[in-house]
């Protein structure tokens, strides 16, 4: 757990105006989400920006290396342009409980989050269920450093995000423990390269993990490892 990261890339976090206006009920607020991500940088003393709407739209690529995204649930057509530029210029997205549905919702409703980081089979937890368990296992993040298997306690609330990973080989941090199956072939945690820019993908977000100290211990040394990794000169890796 770590207490600073030397050669610190510039981090910006995005305060989603359209999420706040007209995100579902049951998704949080913005507000409350921006400061659980303020405290947690804040406390391991690594510095950020809150960014707006406004200033993504005119471009942030020359200011900052790594944008989170923490629960935005509604972008404009213009803000998803320009994290594609974003990610094509070689800068980073974590990318924490967000859907980016645009405003009319169409009925491909994950068609950005496919377009952005080309992930397919996207999917919603069941909302019968109110929590989930996600393995965290050795991977190209944490350098394949961890001793043993962790777990992470998910909460539902926000109606989480899964992505079959069966059919395509994506790069994962772990699997979801669904119907007692161990071997379960579900992730909400993906990781990889588009182009030349990097991405963390989590169906849930920082607030959502529930399962104690220690497991929000596990998810911030994720979000530690995923900086380090995106603070690194491109690689080349194989999971399996």
């Amino acid at each position: 757990f770590q207490n600073s990261i030397f050669g610190q890339p510039r981090i910006a976090i995005l305060y989603s105006e359209l999420t706040n206006k007209f995100g579902s009920p049951n998704s949080g607020k913005v507000i409350d989400v921006i400061t659980s991500w303020e405290l947690f940088l804040m406390q391991d003393k690594i510095q950020y920006s809150v960014v707006y709407e406004d200033d993504l739209e005119s471009g942030i690529e020359g200011e900052f290396d790594i944008l989170i995204l923490p629960s935005v649930e509604i972008i404009s057509d213009a803000e998803f342009e320009k994290l594609k530029e974003f990610l094509t210029v070689g800068k980073s997205i974590i990318c924490s409980g967000s859907k980016l549905f645009t405003k009319e919702n169409n009925l491909n409703k994950y068609q950005n989050l496919k377009s952005l980081f080309g992930i397919n089979n996207i999917e919603s937890v069941s909302s019968e269920k109110l929590s989930y368990i996600h393995s965290l296992i050795p991977n190209n993040l944490n350098q394949f450093s961890l001793d043993g298997e962790l777990i992470l306690q998910i909460s539902n609330k926000n109606q989480a995000l899964v992505v079959d990973v069966s059919e395509k080989q994506y790069s994962t941090s772990g699997y979801i423990f669904e119907n007692n199956n161990l071997a379960s072939k579900k992730s909400s945690i993906i990781y990889g390269m588009v182009g030349n820019g990097k991405f963390l993908w989590t169906g849930f977000d920082l607030p959502d993990v529930i399962g104690g100290n220690e497991d929000l211990i596990a998810f911030k040394n994720l979000i530690f490892n995923s900086i380090d990794w995106m603070s690194s000169e491109p690689d080349t890796y194989i999971d399996i």
